[in-house]
């Protein structure tokens, strides 16, 4: 797809005006939650980036246990921390991760004050448990 109809498709799929960006520099609970009740799309988009960064950020921590063996158990305790107790599956479907998710901040609607990058991870945890814990 040229990238021209690329951005023309990625403005179309997020209807929000700039103003919803201007205040406040990270998607919050209530605002995932909002796109989970209005617009299911805009919500799915974000649960994919938030999926692609986590495993992205996994993967790196992965990596830096084979090439630094020594420090395998800090990276361990590190991938804990900044990704949270739960192991996404190979063949997660966005539908399924972004039900998860609604479903949890519907459940949950207390916490929804709290950035949704650190409310997705207690979603997750019940639903993906790491076989290991």
């Amino acid at each position: 797809m040229p990238k021209p109809t690329f951005l023309l498709v990625a403005a179309l799929a997020f209807p929000l005006s700039a103003s919803a960006y201007d205040a406040q520099t990270f998607v919050s609970g209530e605002m995932l939650r909002g796109w989970c009740e209005n617009n299911r799309d805009a919500a799915a988009i974000y649960v994919m980036g938030f999926n692609d960064a986590t495993e992205r950020t996994k993967q790196r921590i992965v990596d830096a246990s084979r090439r630094w063996p020594e420090r395998s158990s800090q990276n361990e305790e590190l991938r804990f921390y900044a990704m949270g107790s739960f192991c996404l599956p190979g063949k997660l479907s966005v539908t399924h991760a972004t039900e998860v998710a609604c479903n949890w901040l519907e459940s949950n609607p207390a916490k929804v004050s709290q950035p949704a990058a650190a409310l997705l991870p207690q979603a997750y945890r019940k639903e993906f448990p790491c076989l290991a814990e």
